[in-house]
């Protein structure tokens, strides 16, 4: 099973698993893990129920904002050697292209176009974070399968469920 035998929402919810499995591996829960805690939230909101704006998760991403997740990633350079924190910042990128392109919106920011985010660069990072045995294939695979067997409109809250059980229970 592959990334492109499912649907959009449905590779936002591979996004934002990899997301809190990254979340997960950090020790130090400090103001800037909380502050990528709550953003990887309004994603899940925004996958959900569709009612956060394109342009709050663009805010929450992008340097320029008073705080945001490229701000972290520069003061984290050094103490992030596994690079937790970027993993974040590239699936909420996705997810922040994604959300774009539901919104239909006219373009995007330059820093999104320059990150090249899209399904292309989102499976690059997935083989990397793969072959690094960052997120283990077998897990991956299984939320594949369970994805495209669950009707993601249908069961939007079961699915949500089901992701954080995973990354809680460390199994799928």
């Amino acid at each position: 099973m592959r990334l492109t035998d499912i649907g959009e929402n449905e590779k936002v919810i591979v996004a934002l698993w990899i997301a809190e499995e990254s979340l997960g591996m950090i020790e130090n829960k400090d103001e800037d893990y909380c502050f990528c805690k709550e953003t990887i939230h309004l994603c899940w909101d925004w996958v959900i129920n569709k009612n956060i704006s394109h342009l709050m998760l663009y805010e929450r991403l992008s340097a320029g904002s008073d705080r945001s997740i490229a701000d972290i990633l520069l003061d984290k350079e050094e103490d992030d050697p596994e690079q937790y924190y970027g993993t974040i910042s590239e699936c909420v990128a996705y997810i922040t292209w994604q959300a774009f392109n539901y919104a239909e919106a006219y373009g995007y920011p330059e820093d999104l176009e320059e990150c090249e985010t899209g399904t292309g660069h989102f499976e690059e990072l997935i083989n990397e974070l793969l072959e690094e045995n960052v997120i283990e294939q077998g897990k991956y695979e299984n939320l594949l399968c369970y994805l495209k067997e669950n009707d993601f409109e249908r069961n939007k809250s079961a699915i949500r469920e089901k992701v954080i059980q995973m990354i809680q229970d460390k199994s799928i």
